[in-house]
């Protein structure tokens, strides 16, 4: 039996080691080996995929601390951009709010969640707005990947979340 450690692993390594089309290529379109996710999402993704679009509202309306503690699992890992590997719930959270005040939004792409199973992803880009010292606004642009799994209780939690930077888009998709 192939442990939850070695699964995420292997999904981490396809979506971000294994090279793809540049950025400039995909940004607007969908990665064409994926491209019916995108519009055509099986019932168990598409149900995996609005749990991500909720798991996002939440962040904007209560902010981003109160929607990790509602989706993320209690022994969920999150790499820092730059750092090192956050293991557990309450060490992302304080790495969260050390980054002051911020709002993050994102909006899911595309996934992969095969029909009975307990484990899936969820990709797709975020934006993070923030203020410097002088007021003004300042927008991140990237892109993350959250491998969800389901509890014992049956609710769905992220026990692995990672994103990373990227240029800003010819738009923002929020607005």
């Amino acid at each position: 039996m192939i442990k939850t450690s070695r699964i995420i692993a292997i999904i981490v390594f396809c979506l971000f080691l294994v090279p793809n089309a540049s950025y400039a290529q995909s940004q607007l379109q969908p990665i064409p080996e994926m491209q019916g996710l995108d519009h055509d999402f099986p019932d168990s993704l598409g149900k995996l995929m609005d749990l991500d679009t909720k798991f996002s509202a939440l962040s904007v309306e209560s902010g981003a601390i109160v929607a990790f503690q509602t989706y993320m699992a209690d022994g969920a890992i999150s790499p820092v951009n730059g750092g090192e590997f956050l293991h557990g719930l309450p060490a992302i959270l304080r790495d969260m709010q050390a980054a002051g005040i911020y709002t993050l939004k994102w909006t899911p792409l595309g996934g992969f969640l095969p029909e009975g199973s307990r484990m899936g992803y969820t990709y797709g880009r975020y934006v993070y707005e923030s203020t410097d010292y002088q007021g003004e606004k300042i927008l991140s642009h990237g892109k993350y990947v959250s491998i969800w799994f389901k509890q014992s209780d049956g609710q769905w939690k992220v026990v692995f979340d990672m994103g990373n930077s990227n240029p800003a888009p010819y738009s923002n998709p929020f607005e």
